[in-house]
C-alpha cells in the first residue's frame, strides 16, 4: 500500500473528486472547492482526467490530500471506480463522490454537511432528480461505511464504464443505475432537496431542479451549489441564470469572482429570444419550456398556501395546453421548412 493510501484509509472523511478543464488548467473556483471540502473535514483524491503540466499540476497539488492523474475515459464515474479501487477499503465516516460540475461554496460547506447528515440516512446527495427516473444526482454524493464498504457498491462501481456511451447514456445508466441499486439493497437515501418539497405541479413531473430553480435553492434551501453548466452555457434556456451575480456575490464575494474570470473562458450563454426558446422548446417537456417557469418557481413558493397553490396549477394547464397547440404548429411549420 502506498503512503497516500495509507494515510487516507484512516482519514475521518474521504472525498474522491473528478475533475476535468478543456484549457489544461485548474480554475480558481475549482481550488476554492476543494479548499472548503478541507475545511469541511475532507481528505480530497483529485482525479483530473485533463491534460495539465507540471506547474498546473503542483498548483492543484498544494489544494488537494492525492492528485490521481489519469485518462480521460469514462467521465466522473471512470475516475470515482479508479479511486474506489485503488484506496478503499477506508475508516472514514463518510466517503464523497463530488466533482467540478458546481461552483461551491456558495454558503458555508460545513454547515450543509451538518444538516444533511443530521437526517438519519445511509446514502446522502444534495439533490434529488426525476430526469429520467428518481435518482440522486452524482456530483455530490455522501456515502457511510455501510453503503461505500459493501459489496452492491463495490461490485457497481468495478463494473466498466461503456466508453461507446455518449454523456447522456453514461448518466442513465451509472447516475440512475447507482441510486437503483442501492435503493434495490434497502439502503435508506436523503436528499438536502428532493421533489417531495415541491408543490403539485413539480412532484410528479420531470425535471432537474439545480437548473429550473436555481435560486429557489440558494436563496431558499441554503444551497452552497450552483451548476457550472448552467452559468456557462444556459443548456435549458432558464434566462434567469444570467443574474447570478446577484445571488452569489452576496453570499460569497471571492466566489463570485472566481465565477466570473471563469465564465470570461467561455462565450457568454444565450437563451435566446422568444422565437428561437419556443423552437427550442417543442420536443421537450412542458417543465421545460419558457414560459413555464414562473408557474414552476409559484410551485415552491405556494406550498404552504393551498388557494394560492391551486391557481396556480390551474393556471399551469392553462398555458401547457395552449402551449402544445402553438408548438404543434411550429413542428408542422419546421417540417415544411426546405
Amino acid at each position: 500500500m502506498t503512503t497516500a493510501a495509507s494515510d487516507l484509509r484512516h482519514a475521518r472523511r474521504v472525498c474522491f473528486f473528478a475533475h476535468y478543464d478543456r484549457f489544461g488548467d485548474v480554475a480558481d473556483h475549482v481550488l476554492l472547492y476543494l479548499d472548503a471540502l478541507a475545511e469541511a473535514g475532507f481528505s480530497v483524491v483529485v482525479l483530473s482526467s485533463a491534460t495539465l503540466d507540471e506547474a498546473v499540476q503542483a498548483r492543484l497539488r498544494g489544494h488537494c490530500h492525492t492528485l490521481v492523474m489519469r485518462a480521460n475515459a469514462g467521465l466522473d464515474f471512470g475516475g470515482w471506480s479508479e479511486a474506489v479501487r485503488r484506496f478503499l477499503p477506508l475508516e472514514a465516516e463518510f466517503l464523497l463522490l463530488a466533482n467540478d460540475s458546481v461552483y461551491a461554496p456558495i454558503t458555508s460547506l460545513t454547515a450543509f454537511v451538518d444538516r444533511l447528515t443530521a437526517v438519519p440516512a445511509d446514502v446522502y446527495g444534495a439533490i434529488e432528480s426525476r430526469e429520467h427516473a428518481p435518482h440522486l444526482q452524482s456530483w455530490f454524493l455522501l456515502l457511510r461505511p455501510a453503503v461505500y464498504n459493501s459489496a452492491t457498491f463495490r461490485d457497481f462501481m468495478s463494473a466498466p464504464v461503456d466508453l461507446s456511451l455518449d454523456k447522456d447514456a453514461i448518466v442513465l445508466a451509472r447516475e440512475v443505475g447507482l441510486t437503483r441499486v442501492l435503493d434495490a439493497a434497502g439502503f435508506v437515501r436523503h436528499a438536502a432537496y428532493d421533489l417531495g418539497q415541491a408543490g403539485p405541479i413539480v412532484r410528479h413531473r420531470p425535471i432537474n431542479p439545480s437548473h429550473l430553480i436555481w435560486r429557489y435553492l440558494v436563496v431558499q434551501q441554503k444551497m452552497p451549489f450552483i451548476k457550472v453548466d448552467l452559468l456557462r452555457f444556459d443548456p435549458v434556456r432558464v434566462g434567469s441564470a444570467t443574474h447570478w451575480r446577484a445571488v452569489v456575490e452576496p453570499r460569497n464575494p471571492v466566489l463570485a469572482e472566481a465565477i466570473a474570470k471563469d465564465l470570461r473562458r467561455f462565450s457568454p450563454a444565450r437563451a435566446g429570444n422568444v422565437w428561437e426558446r419556443l423552437v427550442w422548446s417543442v420536443d421537450r417537456y412542458p417543465t421545460y419550456w419558457p414560459e413555464m417557469q414562473s408557474f414552476i418557481a409559484r410551485d415552491h413558493a405556494f406550498t404552504r398556501r393551498p388557494i394560492a397553490a391551486a391557481v396556480n396549477t390551474a393556471g399551469y394547464f392553462l398555458i401547457e395546453t395552449a402551449g402544445k397547440v402553438v408548438r404543434k404548429s411550429v413542428r408542422g411549420l419546421r417540417r415544411r421548412a426546405p
